[in-house]
C-alpha cells in the first residue's frame, strides 16, 4: 500500500500539480485580458497640467527616479475645448505647471490607467504559482493523513498480535 501511495503522489506531483498551477494561470490571464481589452476601449490618456507641487519622493534605498507617483489635483482640456479639473498621477517632485498623463473613462471622468500586460502576466503567474502550491500541499497532507493511518493501524495490529503471543512467551521462558 505504501509503495502505491508513494507512486500516486509522486505522479500527481508530476503531473497533476503543474496541470493544475497552468490551467490557474491561463484563466486568470484570460480573464485579465479581457479586462485589459475593456479598460482600452472605455479609457483614454489626456495630456494635464499640474494645478500643485505633488510632494517629493520619501528617502528609500530601493526607489528608484520616477517610481515614486502621487495623487495631485490637474486640469486638462476636452475634445469639445472645455476645461476640466480632477486627480491623476504625478511623479514624485513634479512642479506646479508641468504636465502629465490622465486617465479619463468613456463618461470623461479620472480614472486610473488600464491594467498593464506586465501586470497581467504577473498576477497570472503568481496565481497559477499559488494554485500549484496548494494542489502540491493538499497531495502531500493527504499523503501524511494517509500514511499516519496506515501506520496507526499496523501498529494497533502489533499490539493485538502481542498481546495474544506475550502471556505464551513469558510462561514459556519462566
Amino acid at each position: 500500500m505504501d509503495a502505491w501511495l508513494g507512486l500516486i503522489v509522486t505522479l500527481g506531483l508530476l503531473l497533476a500539480v503543474p496541470a493544475v498551477a497552468v490551467s490557474v494561470a491561463l484563466a486568470v490571464h484570460s480573464g485579465l485580458s479581457g479586462t485589459v481589452r475593456e479598460q482600452n476601449l472605455q479609457r483614454h490618456p489626456v495630456q494635464a497640467v499640474l494645478l500643485q507641487d505633488a510632494p517629493a519622493a520619501p528617502p528609500a534605498a530601493d526607489s528608484t527616479p520616477g517610481q515614486v507617483r502621487y495623487d495631485v489635483k490637474v486640469r486638462w482640456t476636452a475634445p469639445d475645448g472645455s476645461q476640466h479639473t480632477g486627480v491623476a498621477g504625478a511623479t514624485a517632485g513634479q512642479k506646479k505647471g508641468s504636465r502629465t498623463t490622465a486617465w479619463l473613462d468613456s463618461a470623461g471622468r479620472p480614472t486610473g490607467p488600464p491594467v498593464s500586460g506586465a501586470r497581467v502576466l504577473s498576477d497570472s503567474l503568481a496565481l497559477g504559482f499559488i494554485a500549484g502550491s496548494g494542489a502540491a500541499l493538499a497531495l502531500l497532507g493527504t499523503r501524511w493523513a494517509v500514511r499516519h493511518t496506515l501506520d496507526r493501524r499496523r501498529l494497533d495490529a502489533w499490539d493485538r498480535d502481542w498481546a495474544e503471543v506475550e502471556p505464551r512467551w513469558r510462561h514459556h521462558h519462566i
